[in-house]
């Protein structure tokens, strides 16, 4: 849901023992245009004659535009969360909403029902999605909630609302 919402940003985002539709997918475009990125960076870097400004005195290479390499890294981006958006038949241009809010998620080591490792994929999608999430793995913890969740997702929460106040 977070993913897709084009509203205001909320203060903060829970996750708790879930998995994200299409992550595998989503993941795999952000990571193919990453290392197009990267090939592409290397060529610029060793091949192009023009990455240097001539002066024999030092190494004067030209900085690449870093506004560019934003706007590619922006473009991918959006470009897996339109992935996502069209499953759902959602219209409308992509947002990035969800880089503002801060996401837990909380995730037992032995839940049988939805595992660690979907867990985990979910925290690596959003960190390629360069959203800001931490995760927080139970030792022993099923499919459920316990104490300690419960207090580090309160403990969350409570930093998110006096960041957002602080912000106001």
């Amino acid at each position: 849901m977070l993913l897709t919402w084009d509203g205001e940003p909320f203060a903060a985002a829970v996750g708790m023992c879930g998995w994200l539709p299409f992550s595998n997918v989503m993941m795999d475009m952000l990571e193919e245009d990453q290392s197009r990125d990267n090939r592409s960076q290397a060529y610029d870097d060793e091949d192009d004659p023009f990455t240097y400004s001539g002066d024999e005195d030092g190494d004067s290479r030209v900085a690449p535009d870093p506004s560019l390499q934003l706007d590619r890294g922006l473009a991918s981006v959006l470009s897996a969360v339109n992935f996502l958006r069209g499953g759902l038949d959602l219209i409308g241009t992509p947002k990035t909403t969800f880089r503002e809010v801060p996401i837990f998620l909380g995730h037992g080591t032995e839940d049988d029902r939805v595992k660690i490792e979907l867990g985990r994929e979910v925290q690596k999608c959003l960190q390629l999605l360069e959203a800001d999430v931490q995760m927080v793995e139970y030792d022993g913890l099923g499919h459920w909630y316990s104490d300690d969740m419960l207090r580090d997702i309160f403990q969350f929460l409570s930093h998110a609302l006096e960041e957002q106040i602080f912000k106001e």
